[in-house]
């Protein structure tokens, strides 16, 4: 029980130690972020006018739609045989009606909307950062007065006053054309691509002010062009039609909707209206050769009474004569419907007809394909305007040329029955006929002519009457033909743009400006190998870290004052109480960096004054003979020092020290003149008598050291030391040398080393970072501290001129 107990709570400090190290490292982005803000900042506003310089050179699209439906006719529509048939070839009227939204942006369609709407011409205004499309609301109008070459030509029209224009910037193919030219308004002007005319735009009330970039294109360019903007749909379950233009002007977007509606409906008349027209072609030409044959037959009859003087043929036989009647009422009938049989199979046996639509002569029961004919011609109807939009060798036009060559064939072999039929009831009745002829075998044979040419007649005029009729049926029909399209909802929709979609693209450079300087910072964190701060120094070596200490101010060497509360001088007061914790049986520091500039000599300074302030005598000894840079600082190098005493020059090693004049408790020993051989004396026995001595004299001795690797005498000196402090300059160290110096630790090359960090830039990490974790004993700034006026003032002046620029103008600082 004691050990589950010893794991588990094992366990949990473990789980403990990894949540803190997981908060540490996002609060050391998230703190590394804010102090970036200001990149976010300028990035986010760099890309939100680049959006929107960019999207000010989109041109807009807008969109608006209509609506229609499209009516079937039931008169005129396939019958129900029919629909049964065209369902086994896969077609149905659901097909049908996904074919008109095809049709619908056929290209023909589109030509004709062109045409009627001049959109082979564009007109285009140039505003600050692209070109305004214009349609009805440009100032002036621009005819062609030649055929439209294969080339694109475009111009500039600038105006010049009241009366008259400029041409200019002309190119053809998208090549410049050395042509400029001034032209009256309604003056014919010959250009390098024909001729054309200016006129004002008398329904347009703006005034021409600006200039005007003119362009032509081909018909069937155009079409294409605006076929790309339109698009079709069908609501499901019903025979809606949803049609909508995308264009960058929305007057021209409901012109073309408005006008392809039209052209749509006229089309759909035109081809109703197909049946009719074939039918009038025909039977205009059976009605001009019956009149031929009719004056023939009326010539002969005239002729017969004539020379026989006689005006009536019914004085004898009257019973005969009317049995006869009867026989030949039935023969004449018979006889007109086999003569419009064999009218109708000599049509269809016609091979160049094939293509072509069946006369419908209705109005004869006995003609039993009559009800196919009318189903063949809907078929060939639909088969030519589909063929009309797509071509001959599509799927659908293919099985439909099958489907018709089968229901022709089918009508043929209709017909061919239906005219033996009638040849035998013809037979049949003729030979009524001849029986009653014979009882008439005493009219004398005159008569008989007469009563032929007599009959003769009246089948000519029965066939005529009956082809008159069909042609005003058929002039009715044509006179009443309407579409099968009705408007539902005029174009319509919002005046807003479609594209660009501006809050989408703003949002999206925002993203991208919040993006950049996060990678920049991610990948300039990667290429930085430098020692950034506490954390890289815990991470990479078991070093106790004695404190961190912000920039110093280079204009004052003692930066510490004892009354101060500012950062600087409570990193110092924290670094001396980390003291204590670290060692506190530690008399002698030494002081070392890896290399020179990295700022030892002063925050050794700077120590020393702090544990003067807290008590402590103190005294500060230079033991860089070589460069004395330290005394040189204090004004103390032209005095006799340390060298002094380790040359033998000077016995009495108490002569050599000197007030700091900084504080009472702190005393000062130069590094003296520079030896000849400096590192000998650091090995000679008077250099260990001199810190057993200060050791009696003094609570701390603080040692300003040389550089660690550039001269040897940092590991000689730094066998008198107690504890080594290792200064580090944030920024200036490579993080791999880290290593090395945890090698050296563990080495013992140095006693009891510790870091203290230098130039650390705390505005960016946060209040308290760093102080507040690892050893459990600091407290952050900004809970008990405030700054005066001055303080203020010194901490401003020491930040970067653009920082200061955004406290001062920006955040009011």
């Amino acid at each position: 029980m004691i050990k589950e107990e010893n794991n588990s709570s094992q366990s949990y400090f473990v789980e403990d130690e990894n949540e803190q190290e997981s908060f540490f490292s996002l609060r050391t982005i998230l703190d590394f972020l804010i102090g970036r803000w200001y990149w976010f900042l300028v990035s986010i506003i760099v890309c939100l006018t680049l959006m929107r310089v960019y999207i000010s050179t989109i041109q807009p699209l807008y969109q608006h739609q209509t609506m229609v439906m499209i009516k079937s006719d039931e008169k005129s529509g396939v019958s129900d045989e029919m629909s049964e048939f065209l369902e086994l070839n896969g077609r149905g009227n659901k097909s049908m009606v996904e074919n008109e939204l095809y049709v619908l942006r056929s290209t023909p369609l589109l030509e004709e909307v062109v045409r009627r709407l001049h959109l082979d011409v564009d007109y285009q205004k140039k505003l600050l950062m692209r070109r305004s499309s214009l349609f009805d609301d440009s100032p002036i109008i621009v005819s062609f007065l030649d055929k439209q070459a294969a080339s694109s030509p475009s111009f500039c029209v600038s105006p010049i006053d009241a009366r008259t224009c400029e041409i200019t910037d002309v190119s053809l193919g998208g090549g410049s054309v050395s042509f400029k030219k001034k032209a009256s308004y309604g003056e014919i002007v010959r250009t390098p691509f024909g001729r054309i005319t200016i006129t004002p735009n008398k329904t347009n009330e703006n005034k021409f002010e600006d200039d005007i970039y003119v362009t032509r294109s081909t018909v069937n360019a155009a079409a294409l062009r605006y076929k790309d903007k339109l698009t079709t749909e069908l609501l499901e379950e019903t025979s809606l039609v949803t049609i909508s233009c995308t264009d960058e002007n929305l007057n021209r977007a409901d012109s073309i909707l408005s006008r392809l509606v039209e052209v749509y409906s006229q089309y759909t008349i035109d081809d109703k209206n197909r049946v009719a027209q074939s039918t009038e072609e025909f039977v205009q030409k059976r009605i001009q050769m019956l009149a031929q044959e009719l004056g023939v037959v009326d010539t002969k009859l005239a002729a017969i009474k004539s020379s026989n003087k006689i005006l009536d043929f019914k004085t004898g036989g009257t019973q005969f004569v009317e049995e006869n009647a009867k026989a030949k009422d039935a023969t004449l009938d018979l006889e007109t419907q086999v003569l419009v049989a064999n009218y109708i199979g000599d049509y269809m046996s016609n091979s160049s007809m094939d293509n072509q639509l069946i006369p419908e002569l209705g109005g004869i029961d006995q003609l039993a394909a009559a009800s196919q004919i009318a189903d063949y011609n809907k078929l060939m109807l639909e088969r030519n305007r589909l063929a009309e939009y797509s071509s001959a060798e599509a799927s659908v036009v293919a099985n439909m040329d099958r489907s018709l060559h089968t229901l022709r064939a089918t009508i043929k072999k209709s017909l061919d029955a239906n005219i033996k039929g009638l040849k035998i009831r013809l037979q049949r009745a003729r030979q009524q006929e001849s029986l009653t002829n014979a009882g008439v075998a005493s009219i004398p044979s005159q008569e008989r002519l007469a009563l032929d040419a007599g009959r003769q007649q009246l089948i000519k005029e029965s066939l005529y009457s009956f082809l008159l009729n069909k042609r005003e049926e058929n002039a009715i029909k044509l006179a009443i033909t309407e579409s099968n399209v009705r408007l539902v909802e005029p174009p319509y929709g919002s005046p807003n743009m479609v594209s660009p979609k501006r809050g989408m693209m703003m949002l999206a450079a925002l993203a991208i400006g919040v993006v950049i300087p996060f990678a920049l910072l991610y990948i300039f964190s990667l290429l930085d190998t430098k020692v950034r701060g506490r954390k890289d120094i815990e991470d990479s070596t078991s070093l106790p870290v004695l404190g961190e200490i912000p920039s110093l101010d280079d204009g004052d060497e003692m930066s510490v004052q004892e009354k101060d509360n500012d950062r600087l001088s409570e990193s110092f007061r924290l670094a001396r109480a980390n003291l204590n914790f670290i060692s506190n049986t530690a008399k002698v520091l030494v002081f070392t960096s890896t290399m020179a500039g990295e700022g030892k000599s002063s925050l050794s300074r700077n120590l020393a004054v702090t544990l003067a302030m807290g008590g402590k005598k103190v005294i500060w000894v230079d033991s860089d003979i070589r460069k004395h840079t330290g005394s040189k600082r204090l004004g103390f190098h032209k005095e006799a020092g340390l060298t002094t005493y380790l040359a033998g020059t000077e016995s009495d090693l108490m002569s050599l020290v000197h007030p700091s004049n900084i504080h009472e408790n702190l005393d000062i020993l130069p590094s003296g003149p520079t030896p000849p051989n400096p590192a000998e004396l650091f090995l000679h026995d008077r250099f260990d008598e001199v810190f057993a001595l200060l050791r009696t004299k003094y609570d701390y001795v603080v040692v300003d050291n040389v550089p660690a690797l550039v001269v040897a005498d940092a590991v000689t000196v730094n066998r008198v030391a107690d504890l080594t402090v290792y200064v580090i300059r944030e920024g200036m160290l490579d993080r791999r040398y880290l290593r090395e110096l945890e090698k050296l630790h563990k080495e013992g090359k140095f006693k009891n080393m510790c870091v203290l960090l230098n130039d650390c830039n705390m505005e960016k990490r946060g209040y308290g970072y760093g102080y507040g974790y690892g050893y459990g004993y600091g407290y952050g700034y900004g809970y008990g501290y405030g700054y005066t006026d001055t303080e203020k003032k010194k901490k401003h002046d020491r930040l970067p001129w653009h920082r200061r620029f955004i406290n001062k103008y920006i955040l009011g600082r």
